[in-house]
């Protein structure tokens, strides 16, 4: 295109002038109104100060300033003035430019490119123990948004599994992204870590099996064997992998049966080299007694010695004292004749048939607790021997304090006396429940529908009025009082009573006409099955033990 005017000296910028304003006396003037040729300075209204050219183009010039060009036509210089707002004085020839001008500054620059990227923020990082006997954990979190300065609120795409689902032990990372229409992106990320308890794996010699294979995690437990012939179990046969990690109890250990000291021989000598499993005690008398009984006897896999232990004798007369352990001799003829002390037996009453004594047995005891988990403590029981040979006592649990689920347990106490294998036992019973839920008071014309499978863990009712009553205002039907092992109802508070009026099946609740009725019980148990099925205890109906046949309903 031609133009009669030199090439602008500074680039094209529509100016911010008073179009359309109202010119005055002290209206400034736009420099884009004034630019044409060749530019050479401006002065302010004094004509002395030179103005800087760099804001020409972004500022209005203030009224009476003077700006000077030169005609590229004709090389003259020009001056022209701001007053009222417009430019007067005379014009260089350049109609072109002037044209080219004026169409140029009717189209606005085109804005700036987008380049801010939207801002998306993620959860913090989820950090999750799996709950018993699971190797996963369900883990649920609100999907954040993202939000861009010129699109406002923006989707954003996921990478990873969604909210709610079940995540594997370890570290799985989730990630979000978001694009604005411009392509700028903006990312976050966020892990979810899942941690399984785990018990060390038990050092025992013997075999033994664990639920859950070798994975030993949080509610695994282990059973132990020692049925070897000979062979037996000391310490606990099982135990159970707890929250903290450790096992319920210590790890037993699977030893040969010790039979115990055999005991001395009254005028005579045993001899052995050990009291274990098939070991054996040789018996020999003094200079000038002789033995009766068994001379060679055997530590057995009962852990009882075999036989009976011997004696050594004098004489066949009551004058030699042939009668042991404070029996009363009697002569007779041709010999002697013994009668025993409590406890014992025997043609000299050399067997001592007396058992362990026991004191302070332990009565059995039932815990309620809120908790998965109590601990217990309990008295030992005392044993003795009135002929003061010795005793072994074991139990099943080392301690006297031990941790325990929820369930029955028995402890045992078993005293062993060595010398005749005689045994006393004290036994009681641990039971570990949860605090019990005191019944519901059943309102008037209603009747009370329940679980009746797991109720020692927990408890769910549901109000059913009789058909022609129903619940008041402020009340609603189909309400799940549940009661866990805090032995509280939820939700508390007095029940509503069913008063007479609308009917029940008008409200879209369920009724009944005849509690005793079969097949108005057989709805009512339906009903509640499909109640549960529906609620946030559903979880409870994926056993065989949820059926209407297992439902209690009272009166």
């Amino acid at each position: 295109m031609e133009y009669a005017a030199a090439s602008l000296l500074v680039a094209m910028i529509m100016p911010f002038g008073s179009f359309g304003d109202s010119p005055d006396n002290l209206s400034p003037c736009s420099f884009v109104d004034l630019y044409n040729d060749e530019f050479q300075q401006c002065t302010d209204s004094s004509g002395g100060n030179l103005l800087p050219t760099d804001i020409f183009l972004w500022q209005n010039l203030p009224a009476f300033t003077i700006c000077t060009f030169r005609c590229i036509i004709d090389g003259k210089d020009v001056s022209r003035i701001c007053e009222n707002g417009r430019w007067t004085g005379p014009r260089c020839k350049s109609y072109r430019v002037k044209r080219f001008w004026r169409r140029w500054r009717r189209s606005p620059p085109p804005p700036p490119p987008d380049t801010t990227p939207p801002t998306i923020g993620c959860p913090g990082n989820v950090y999750v123990t799996a709950n018993q006997s699971e190797t996963s954990s369900v883990v649920s979190w609100t999907e954040p948004t993202a939000y861009d300065s010129k699109d406002g609120y923006l989707g954003t795409t996921r990478s990873g599994p969604a909210p709610g689902s079940r995540f594997s032990e370890g570290v799985t990372t989730i990630g979000y992204s978001a694009r604005d229409s411009a392509g700028n992106t903006a990312q976050c990320s966020f892990s979810v870590t899942v941690t399984v308890v785990r018990c060390p794996p038990p050092s025992y010699s013997g075999s033994y099996s664990c639920t859950g294979g070798t994975s030993y995690i949080y509610g695994a437990s282990c059973s132990f064997d020692c049925s070897a012939l000979g062979y037996e179990l000391i310490g606990q046969s099982t135990v159970t992998c707890l929250s903290s990690g450790h096992w319920s109890n210590s790890i037993p250990s699977c030893q040969r049966v010790n039979c115990g000291d055999p005991g001395v021989l009254t005028n005579g000598v045993p001899d052995f080299p050990g009291t274990r499993y098939e070991d054996v005690v040789t018996y020999t008398c003094n200079a000038g007694y002789n033995i009766t009984g068994d001379v060679n006897r055997r530590c057995q896999a009962t852990g009882l010695w075999s036989g009976l232990r011997p004696f050594c004798w004098y004489s066949i007369s009551c004058s030699s004292s042939p009668c042991l352990n404070a029996a009363t001799c009697t002569n007779t003829l041709g010999g002697f004749k013994c009668a025993c002390a409590p406890g014992w037996t025997g043609s000299v009453c050399e067997t001592d048939v007396q058992p362990p004594v026991m004191s302070n047995c332990q009565n059995s005891e039932t815990i309620l607790t809120s908790q998965p988990e109590a601990v217990a403590s309990w008295n030992i029981p005392s044993f003795h021997d009135p002929m003061g040979n010795q005793i072994k006592v074991q139990s099943n649990y080392p301690q006297n304090t031990s941790t325990f689920p929820w369930g029955d347990f028995t402890v045992q106490y078993s005293a062993l006396k060595l010398n005749n294998g005689l045994r006393t036992e004290c036994n009681f019973n641990l039971s570990v429940k949860p605090i019990p839920c005191p019944d519901l008071a059943i309102p008037p014309n209603a009747v009370m529908v329940c679980n009746d499978w797991n109720t020692d863990m927990l408890n769910m009712c549901v109000i059913v009025c009789q058909s022609g009553y129903f619940v008041p205002n402020g009340y609603s039907e189909n309400v799940l009082y549940v009661c866990g092992s805090s032995g509280n109802w939820s939700p508390a508070g007095p029940m509503p009573e069913c008063i007479a009026g609308t009917p029940s099946y008008i409200r879209n609740a369920p009724s009944f006409t005849d509690c005793n009725n079969s097949k108005s019980r057989s709805e009512l148990s339906l009903h509640f099955i499909d109640l549960l099925e529906r609620s946030n205890f559903a979880h409870i109906c994926k056993t065989t033990t949820c059926d209407a046949n297992n439902v209690s309903i009272r009166c």
